[in-house]
């Protein structure tokens, strides 16, 4: 079997949560160039490559497709956004508050469907 490159990564640390994730999926994966410069001499950015099996290819495509995908459990619809409040008001006051404090004010697993306008929990 033949390893092909699958997709590259900025930091070793984003480069084994892949892995792991792969892993978890039943697809061997392994880590390339990890302890390589980010910079080549050129000044070209490198990156630590995660390589596959030929024959995962298509699984593993897959996979990076839906990884952070979160659909709403109303109608389906991938069109979501983290919600900021139920009504309009309460949206102007966390986002204020948020810009004054510098930090994000409210639930952040709360979501809202932009298609059927419902809010729901996503636990990432």
């Amino acid at each position: 079997m033949s390893q092909i490159l699958l997709t590259t990564c900025n930091t070793i640390l984003e480069a084994q949560m892949l892995h792991d994730h792969l892993a978890n999926h039943g697809i061997v994966s392994k880590i390339g160039q990890e302890n390589s410069p980010y910079y080549n001499k050129a000044g070209f950015r490198l990156g630590v490559q995660i390589h596959i099996e030929e024959t995962d290819l298509e699984a593993a495509r897959e996979l990076l497709l839906g990884k952070d995908q979160i659909t709403c459990p109303h109608c389906g619809s991938n069109n979501i956004r983290v919600s900021l409040g139920p009504t309009k008001l309460l949206r102007a006051i966390n986002v204020f508050l948020s810009l004054f404090l510098a930090m994000h004010i409210g639930n952040k697993n709360k979501m809202e469907c932009k298609e059927c306008k419902r809010e729901f929990t996503s636990f990432r």
